[in-house]
């Protein structure tokens, strides 16, 4: 499963640059010191959001979609989400007050696995402890604030869900991502390469597209329903069991 690539994308989505018109308005608000700031500032200011996204390679799709609510840290965000992947089982992941729940499928016999990423002793926690950044998007972003080496606006405004965005790429150097954690070292993107990005963003600094198309691999992640009422609850008890039921069952 590449549950961790498909994550990691939620945070920051590699995009192949479009190509944009020498004659468009150009939008110069922002830079390589101040959009990972002024979009996840945005984001968090709405407090909630759904995310949906598809990754296509070939003949093998990733489908994940998510509600999140927005916190400062772990403990005041949440998320529930839905996974599913060409060849694997589907699953569905809550986050709750710090508390992952992972629903494996035939894997958990179809109950949510209680996993505390806090938990030293815990095997699953440490798996799940670093996916927790990835998890929320706007920590993602934030964390290739030092990566990013030029900001230019690529092409005219599109409309995106009755919105009106502007799309910037972003130039991510590869080697700073790596230094700073962002990405791990056994990226496949070769050292010293730029990666680019593209954001589509609004007139109030809201992200609200992503792309990407590398390789043969094309993907598009949507965020919609900024700041609508967002339930999102641990599942009933009798639909959770714990980790150390989980594991000697394995």
């Amino acid at each position: 499963m590449v549950l961790r690539q498909g994550v990691v994308v939620l945070g920051l989505v590699l995009a192949a640059g479009c190509g944009g018109s020498d004659d468009s308005e150009q939008d110069g608000r922002f830079t390589r010191d101040n959009i990972t700031r002024r979009v996840t500032d945005a984001l968090v200011q709405q407090g909630s959001m759904h995310l949906d996204m598809t990754i296509e390679a070939g003949d093998d799709k990733i489908h994940m979609s998510a509600d999140q609510i927005l916190g400062k840290d772990a403990q005041s965000t949440a998320m529930s989400m839905e996974y599913s992947e060409s060849g694997e089982d589907d699953m569905s992941m809550r986050l709750v007050d710090g508390i992952v729940f992972a629903n494996l499928g035939e894997s958990s016999d179809g109950k949510f696995v209680r996993i505390d990423p806090e938990d030293a002793e815990s095997q699953m926690g440490r798996v799940f402890a670093p996916l927790m950044d990835e998890l929320d998007i706007t920590t993602s972003i934030r964390q290739f604030e030092e990566a990013v080496t030029d900001v230019e606006q690529d092409g005219d405004t599109r409309e995106i869900d009755g919105v009106t965005t502007t799309p910037f790429q972003v130039t991510i150097d590869v080697d700073r991502a790596i230094e700073s954690g962002a990405l791990e070292k056994d990226t496949n993107l070769r050292p010293g390469a730029s990666v680019e990005y593209t954001f589509y963003v609004d007139d109030d600094d809201l992200l609200r597209r992503m792309e990407f198309a590398v390789d043969s691999a094309h993907a598009t992640m949507d965020v919609t329903n900024l700041g609508e009422p967002v339930d999102i609850a641990a599942p009933p008890a009798d639909e959770v069991i714990d980790e150390d039921a989980f594991m000697d069952a394995a």
